[in-house]
């Protein structure tokens, strides 16, 4: 059972960073689709030359939001991960320990 949470935190990883990836392509191709609006309303070569640059800086933008939410859906999977071996830890304390009730088991006690 462990196993196959562990490979469902991956699992909601992989998709996590696909609709990431997904984003970021589909900013790619509105932020193509603006350059070329911008140049074809441009008024000479400086106005093209700003319009690129305006692109590239969108685009890094676009890489480095993904390349954020990629970590922290690392994060996060590591999270569950640890969270499942601490599950797991006391778990094993409580079948070896059957006798001793944990602090905080009963708070109204």
């Amino acid at each position: 059972m462990h196993a196959a949470k562990n490979v469902a935190a991956s699992a909601k990883e992989k998709i996590h960073n696909l609709g990431a990836k997904g984003e970021e392509k589909r900013d790619g191709a509105k932020i193509s689709a603006e350059e070329k609006v911008g140049k074809a309303q441009a008024h000479g070569e400086m106005e093209e030359q700003q319009v690129k640059a305006e692109k590239h800086m969108k685009q890094a933008e676009a890489i480095r939001a993904k390349e954020e939410k990629k970590a922290a859906n690392e994060a996060e999977k590591h999270m569950a991960k640890d969270n499942l071996a601490q599950k797991k830890a006391a778990a094993s304390h409580a079948y070896e320990n059957p006798n001793v009730v944990p602090e905080g088991a009963y708070p109204n006690a």
